[in-house]
């Protein structure tokens, strides 16, 4: 009896370890992935100062219907079929926003795609 009660001590110990060693390996791999994380926000917001590099953080930019950016203004056109689709100006459009906003919302958009 006091045989089979060690076997037991011993069985439960080895599996308290295993779940130990488990949670480890899961504490480790949670902060790995939040390291990575963290690695990519960084190079992405150095990627986006690097598209705006000399451009004030208070000058507008305009959101295009493509999702792309616009600082200034453009007319897009079907030059072939002398269609004009639309005419855009950052500097006096309403939906305008600064530099720095629009900078925010890129960083805010990518890190929602990563976290698919």
């Amino acid at each position: 009896m006091k045989r089979l009660l060690n076997l037991v001590w011993i069985s439960l110990i080895l599996v308290g370890c295993a779940q130990i060693n488990a949670s480890d390996s899961v504490s480790t791999a949670i902060k790995e992935e939040e390291t990575d994380y963290q690695l990519l926000e960084e190079n992405y917001r150095k990627a986006i100062d690097e598209s705006f590099a000399g451009i004030n953080g208070n000058e507008k930019v305009l959101r295009m219907p493509d999702g792309s950016w616009l600082i200034g203004s453009c007319v897009v056109t079907d030059v072939e079929e002398e269609i004009v689709f639309g005419e855009y100006d950052s500097n006096f459009d309403e939906n305008a926003i600064s530099v720095d906003e629009c900078k925010e919302i890129m960083l805010r958009e990518y890190l929602e795609e990563i976290k698919k």
